[in-house]
């Protein structure tokens, strides 16, 4: 889980403004940091490709709320949507670090038609995404506080090769091959392993092998 408390609103704009470049966007001009946004914290253009050799360029308003203890509200989304009208915007997109309650979720779609623009909302989840998908490549990356609170132990499973398992994931473990008398040697090179796992995109050839 992302520690949004220890997110300042100004950080929270900037990794923003950084996925959308990530996601293709261009011409991204940040506004907040200057304050007096007027609806917008963000403007940004994409292209989109409507059919072969026909392109259209797309006009982008986004607002980023960096929420703690607070849930978006109707009114709030009402507030950016109608300053965001005097930008002519072709689609708007709401960024949150929460998420939306199933009643305001049902509002928004109601709402849309009584807008000429595209309406779009990236809560929490969305944003977890999109820092996984590019952890390697953002300049800021929030901090994320651990999942558990108790150290995971993996355990030795035989006397000879050893596998190591865990309670927390009962299907896969860590097979050590030409294992040493001491554990101690195992468990470097399974921490090496983990780290290198962190640190590159891992991919896996899950076809079967020819003969």
């Amino acid at each position: 889980m992302i520690e949004w408390s220890k997110v300042s609103p100004e950080e929270f704009e900037r990794l923003c403004a950084e996925i959308l470049e990530l996601n293709g966007f261009s011409n991204i001009e940040w506004y907040g940091k200057s304050g007096g946004d007027k609806g917008r914290d963000i403007t940004a253009t994409r292209v989109e490709d409507l059919l072969p050799g026909i392109r259209r360029e797309k006009k982008w308003i986004v607002q980023c709320k960096r929420y703690i203890n607070k849930r978006l509200t109707k009114h709030d989304i009402e507030g950016f949507l109608i300053a965001a009208k005097e930008h002519s915007p072709d689609t708007t997109l709401l960024i949150i670090s929460s998420t939306l309650t199933p009643d305001v979720r049902d509002w928004l779609k109601a709402t849309q038609k009584d807008y000429r623009f595209d309406i779009f909302i990236w809560e929490e989840r969305d944003l977890e995404r999109e820092i996984r998908l590019y952890t390697n490549r953002l300049t800021y990356k929030p901090p994320i506080s651990p999942q558990t609170e108790t150290p995971v132990l993996f355990y030795a499973m035989s006397h000879h090769d050893r596998v190591y398992m865990c309670n927390e994931i009962e299907d896969v473990g860590f097979y050590v091959a030409n294992s040493s008398a001491k554990n101690e040697h195992d468990i470097t090179m399974i921490r090496e392993f983990i780290n290198f796992i962190r640190e590159n995109k891992i991919t896996f050839d899950d076809s079967e092998a020819k003969p």
